[in-house]
């Protein structure tokens, strides 16, 4: 390496630190504005889209935890039909909570996912025959009698249906505009999103450079608590927001901050070149012939 190319080298390392620094001590400081939001995240479809129903249920087996139910005595069934029974009489009250009702599903996998089954396509499924004749018979918040498996008993429930998640966005955004308050519910029987279906989409206060550029432009053009975002369309899938609450300046946690930071200065500079303008005097141009 040459001096010059050391010096300059040097340079853009001195350079790199000193941008950092001034991003965490003047630009990304531990009080900054703030948005509290849910959130609802529609994963893209794989494939041709083919019309889906999300599906969710209960299972009572009468041989708790195994996996061959054939040795259960008729004594055990019985006691597996009373739970599912009385499954589905709490599980039909105006304010049932799926979430906290499957707790006790005989349903490892969803169990602690309000009993979400995801999405069910009619064509390739691989639920048993019996489980999907009853899912056919039903209409969208329908809850069955128990449906009797080689698994035990199930008390299922269509959530919803689709065939795009274009169409599906659009026709809960339009639902969430003349209902905001359904958000939390739509959330938790609809989202995709893991770590915040459960909570009713809660994604809590946001802070600037937090989030990847387009959910954080969305996130804070909301400005009026309640409202409603447009659907946003994603490389990984569709986001709809709704705002909860706004602070000017608050006070951010360390690690929320420290992840921000990070995060953040790359694109922080990125906008900063992205603005930059340049002006030559019309004297110069005509000078030196550059015009």
């Amino acid at each position: 390496m040459s001096d010059a190319e050391y010096r300059t080298y040097i340079r853009g390392e001195l350079l790199d630190a000193a941008f950092r620094t001034y991003f965490t001590t003047k630009v990304m400081t531990a009080y900054q504005p703030q948005r509290e939001v849910s959130q609802i995240f529609i994963a893209d479809l794989q494939g041709v889209p083919v019309p889906q129903q999300r599906v969710r249920h209960f299972l009572a087996q009468p041989l708790p935890d195994q996996q061959d139910q054939s040795t259960a005595t008729d004594a055990q069934w019985a006691a597996a039909l009373a739970r599912a029974e009385a499954f589905r009489v709490e599980a039909s009250g105006p304010d049932a909570d799926w979430y906290e009702l499957t707790k006790p599903s005989d349903d490892p996998g969803s169990a602690s996912q309000g009993g979400d089954l995801g999405w069910y396509d009619p064509g390739s499924s691989t639920f048993v025959a019996d489980f999907k004749t009853a899912i056919a018979k039903l209409k969208v918040d329908q809850i069955s009698q128990p449906v009797k498996t080689e698994f035990g008993y199930h008390v299922i429930q269509v959530v919803a249906e689709r065939i795009t998640t274009g169409v599906q966005a659009e026709e809960m955004l339009k639902a969430l505009r003349k209902d905001p308050d359904q958000f939390a519910r739509i959330a938790r029987e609809q989202s995709d999103d893991a770590a915040t279906q459960a909570i009713g989409g809660d994604l809590g206060w946001v802070i600037p450079y937090q989030l990847d550029t387009p959910r954080s432009d969305a996130i804070f053009a909301l400005t009026t608590p309640g409202e409603i975002s447009d659907v946003l369309d994603t490389d990984t899938g569709l986001y709809i927001f709704k705002l909860i609450e706004t602070a000017p300046v608050r006070w951010v946690p360390g690690q929320q901050l420290e992840t921000a930071r990070r995060a953040g200065v790359g694109r922080w500079l990125q906008e900063i070149r992205d603005g930059a303008r340049t002006w030559v005097d019309p004297l110069y141009s005509a000078a030196t012939g550059t015009g």
